[in-house]
């Protein structure tokens, strides 16, 4: 995808500054965009290297781990099976508002080294973004899965010494197997990051096997998702108020709100399940304004019937 032509659009804006990423090691740091540029790893052009401390507002990464990591398997002959794990390190942005992108920057290689001191010669290693690790097994026998979904549940929460600096990790696993949970290696990678997702009922540091229900749910959020943000914009979200009264008194003490929402396509969701989504969609603070004004829009109605004007 070529976003040269955006790039030179923003840079005619005054208000906007454009700043791209710089590669370094594993990852990459923020760089301000100016020219010349000079075509670097993985083919991408850069500008030179420069500092730059500042908060943006959008970014756009280029996950150029993905594409050597299909070049590396599509190179690879007699692949009959393969385990994919994607090793999501939890927070990590966290980590790097607090100590910076520099020890960030290291946390990432010891991690690496780590990954890499439990795999071998034929099997894969990548670091797909910042805060994610693609370890492939190739051909691997099941005790050999195994074994190595043991080593990495030894790794969920662990703390790294850095620069003298105890740094607590913990990390989010899953695992999906190639010929039995896909034959495509693209939805491998896919399904390995929705295990990784799945938080777990019974033990919680453990590494999450793929299983179709997760993606069954996956589709059926996102149709949930979708529904939610028009059933918000056309305020099809009702509430129902009820008084809460004091038992002593038989006075009403407050007023309860619910959110009811009967979807023309879905039928009634329950008010967990649609909070849910919103909460895992970003469609949170959306929800909950929809709900305030309508609230509050309600509460007025009753104080004026009831005869309490103000």
């Amino acid at each position: 995808m070529d976003i040269y032509p955006l790039i030179k659009r923003l840079r005619r804006e005054k208000k906007v500054q454009v700043f791209v990423p710089y590669m370094e090691g594993l990852s990459f740091k923020v760089v301000k965009y100016r020219l010349p540029l000079k075509t670097k790893k993985f083919g991408i052009k850069e500008p030179n290297n420069s500092f730059a401390n500042v908060k943006i507002d959008l970014a756009i990464v280029p996950v150029v781990g993905i594409d050597g990591l299909n070049k590396r398997i599509d190179k690879m002959k007699d692949i009959r099976s393969a385990a994919c794990f994607m090793i999501d390190i939890d927070e990590f942005y966290t980590i790097l508002d607090y100590y910076g992108s520099d020890i960030a920057r290291k946390l990432l290689k010891v991690i690496s080294r780590e990954l890499e001191a439990i795999i071998s010669k034929q099997d894969l290693l990548a670091n797909s973004s910042e805060d994610h690790f693609i370890l492939l097994l190739m051909n691997p026998s099941k005790v050999l899965i195994e074994k190595t979904k043991e080593l990495l549940e030894e790794q969920i929460v662990k703390a790294y010494i850095v620069d003298d600096l105890h740094i607590q990790v913990k990390k989010r696993i899953g695992y999906a197997l190639y010929n039995e949970d896909t034959n495509s290696f693209t939805d491998l990678i896919n399904y390995a990051r929705l295990a990784s997702y799945h938080k777990p009922d019974s033990q919680y540091n453990q590494v999450t096997k793929y299983q179709p229900i997760m993606k069954e749910n996956l589709e059926k959020n996102i149709i949930i998702a979708n529904r939610l943000v028009d059933a918000i914009k056309h305020k099809k979200i009702d509430i129902h108020m009820q008084y809460i009264m004091d038992a002593s008194t038989q006075k009403a003490v407050y007023v309860e709100v619910l959110a009811r929402w009967n979807d023309e396509v879905l039928g009634f969701i329950s008010p967990d399940v649609f909070f849910d989504v919103a909460r895992k969609s970003n469609l949170l603070e959306m929800l909950e304004l929809h709900l305030i004004q309508m609230s509050l829009s309600s509460f007025k109605t009753l104080k004026e019937k009831e005869g309490h004007k103000e």
